[in-house]
């Protein structure tokens, strides 16, 4: 029996330290959370657990003509979830990796891959740490997956992104923008689920709490689930971005900044967009 008094409510729902937790790869990969996930990616409509289908059929035939992917070029998408990108990219002939932390949708990924011809290499696991091969053309990065993570990941992965990249190769990315941060508020939210809800299968109460951190312009939504057998926390963190600190973050880890635009479907860049994506290249030797 999972007993909670007021001062262990009153502990777990203290805000939020910054990278004291890193929860992402387990998120992703909870049994139950996972199916959750999963039929988002697929649902045409939603922008859950990534963009609506439609953003991604325009943003996928923007980066074919922007990059010019064809049959000789080579591409690896980071966090490539169930295909959703890998799938319409390789429909071009060119060679695609995609990695993934998630079992359920890298699983996914291959089944639709054999299913449907498609010629695409993928590897489930944590791309901070796992041989990305290569060299690449092009590596992408979308759905601000580069926001999640701590200054000391996102610099390990910059620099295997430009150990990867062929020289004069992109890097093409999507960060949340200081507008976006400004439009958010900080909240506490209390979740009941009787059954079958998307934190658990059981019954469970959960504590949604976002916190923001001015100084760094950091936010970090506190998730705290309460089942009858346990105490689990979730954290994400979602970093914003200036283009001055994006550009100074890429050059101190061998990148430099070359284009950037509102989303990444190539839409002009505007300054109050909730998102910038970014092309970022490895200056040839």
């Amino acid at each position: 029996m999972n007993t909670i008094t007021f001062t262990d409510l009153d502990s777990l729902l203290s805000r939020a330290e910054p990278y004291a937790q890193y929860t992402t790869v387990e998120f992703w990969n909870d049994p139950h959370v996972s199916q959750f996930l999963l039929q988002e990616h697929l649902n045409p409509a939603s922008d859950l657990a990534s963009r609506n289908h439609a953003f991604l059929d325009r943003s996928a035939e923007w980066i074919i003509n922007e990059f010019g992917i064809s049959a000789r070029s080579s591409v690896l998408d980071l966090g490539c979830g169930p295909g959703l990108y890998t799938s319409r990219l390789a429909k071009t002939g060119a060679g695609i990796t995609g990695i993934d932390a998630s079992t359920r949708s890298i699983d996914y990924a291959k089944e639709q891959a054999a299913k449907n011809g498609l010629a695409v290499t993928y590897r489930n696991g944590n791309y901070l740490d796992c041989d990305y091969g290569g060299p690449f053309d092009l590596i992408l990065m979308i759905f601000c997956d580069f926001c999640v993570l701590s200054p000391v990941q996102r610099a390990k992965l910059l620099r295997k992104i430009r150990e990867a990249l062929t020289p004069g190769g992109s890097f093409f990315f999507d960060v949340s923008s200081i507008q976006y941060y400004q439009n958010i508020r900080e909240k506490l939210e209390i979740e009941f689920q009787e059954e079958g809800g998307f934190w658990s299968p059981e019954r469970y109460y959960a504590f949604n709490q976002t916190f923001k951190y001015d100084d760094r312009n950091l936010l970090i939504d506190k998730y705290t689930i309460l089942t009858g057998r346990e105490t689990r926390q979730i954290h994400h963190h979602l970093q914003c971005y200036s283009i001055d600190m994006i550009t100074h973050e890429l050059e101190e880890n061998g990148l430099t900044m070359h284009k950037t635009f509102s989303n990444a479907a190539g839409d002009k860049f505007e300054e109050e967009s909730n998102e910038y994506a970014i092309i970022a290249v490895k200056d040839p030797l």
